[in-house]
Formats: C-alpha cells, sequence, structure tokens
C-alpha cells in the first residue's frame, strides 16, 4: 500500500462508494455519516498528491535559459556531433568566447568539453579566457 492507493480508497469512501467493488454505499452506512464524510474529503484535500510536471520541450527550455540571462543551450545535454564540431572549431583557432557564442554554451562549458577532448590545459584555456572583447 502507498499514499496513492490509499488517497485512491479515501476518495472513493468520501464519494460514497466501496472502494473494492465500486458500488454505492448504503444510505445508513457509517461511512455516509456527515461527520465521516467531512473528516474524509478534509483528508483528501489535505494530502492530494500534485500532478506530475510535464516535461518541457527543447525549446520551452531554450526560451526558460535566455529569460534567466544563461546562454539558449545552458544545462542542456550535449551531442557527440557538437562536441566534435567544438573540438573542430577551436583547431581552426575559434576562441573560447566566440565558441560559447556560436554553440549557446557559457565559456566554462566549452571548457570543459576541450578539456575532455584533451584539446586544451588550465594554462592555455586561461590565455584565451582572458582574451575576450
Amino acid at each position: 500500500m502507498n499514499l496513492f492507493m490509499s488517497l485512491e480508497i479515501l476518495s472513493k469512501l468520501s464519494n460514497g462508494l466501496n472502494p473494492v467493488t465500486g458500488e454505492n454505499l448504503p444510505d445508513n452506512s457509517l461511512y455516509n455519516h456527515p461527520d465521516v464524510l467531512r473528516a474524509l474529503f478534509f483528508i483528501v484535500n489535505f494530502i492530494k498528491i500534485p500532478p506530475k510536471k510535464a516535461k518541457k520541450t527543447l525549446e520551452d527550455r531554450q526560451a526558460n535559459n535566455i529569460a534567466q540571462g544563461r546562454p539558449e543551450n545552458s544545462n542542456l545535454p550535449w551531442t557527440d556531433e557538437v562536441k566534435k564540431e567544438v573540438g573542430a572549431q577551436y583547431n581552426a583557432s575559434v576562441p573560447i568566447y566566440k565558441l560559447a557564442e556560436n554553440f549557446g554554451r557559457s565559456q566554462g562549458s566549452i571548457r570543459a568539453v576541450l578539456i575532455q577532448q584533451g584539446l586544451i590545459e588550465d594554462d592555455k584555456y586561461n590565455q584565451y579566457y582572458k582574451n575576450k572583447p
């Protein structure tokens, strides 16, 4: 038995239904007494489980990032293709700040991808990072 199942049983009782069979409870049933019904409704409304949040679309997440002043793709997963493209552009002498703009990421996330690929070390990163216009 879990909270959801318990709440479903209490909800059925508060609506005058037998939770096992779904049939109406007799008028003289203890569960049809006004005080019992009020108590059941109170508990059901007090314990209500919030509905599951719908997953946001990629566009919703990007719009939310922009609205909060973050890069468009902040905290979104990287694809292997994009990681390779970041490395290729870096090897073509595109500075990190420009890569961040191009890919809608923070400079820190670009740096992490480049370190992961073995393309930079901290000293080289500091040189490019500090040269942001």
